[in-house]
């Protein structure tokens, strides 16, 4: 009898495997960061709670919005305070 070797799926598309290894390196970057010092803005820079909220922002955009057309939380577009112009700024 042969044996075949067990399924395995391809690999992701490299893009994929890029937000993966972001995302890996993000979070291993954030370990041990207190809420008090994610918060805390050091100017002129955001602060990293906005940073994350940002790129949550940015991942359902292009991931979910205009890749598949999903719309999964269309109340997150509703508020508008920060632009692309001026980041972390309300208007």
């Amino acid at each position: 009898m042969v044996r075949r070797p067990a399924y395995t799926a391809p690999m992701a598309h490299p893009r994929v495997e890029q937000l993966r290894f972001a995302r890996a390196e993000w979070q291993r970057g954030l370990t041990g960061l207190s809420e008090e010092d994610a918060v805390r803005r050091l100017l002129p820079m955001n602060s990293i709670s906005w940073m994350a909220a940002h790129m949550a922002w940015h991942e359902r955009l292009i991931w979910l919005q205009r890749a598949q057309g999903l719309s999964v939380e269309p109340t997150l577009d509703l508020d508008t305070r920060c632009t692309l112009e001026r980041p972390g700024q309300l208007r």
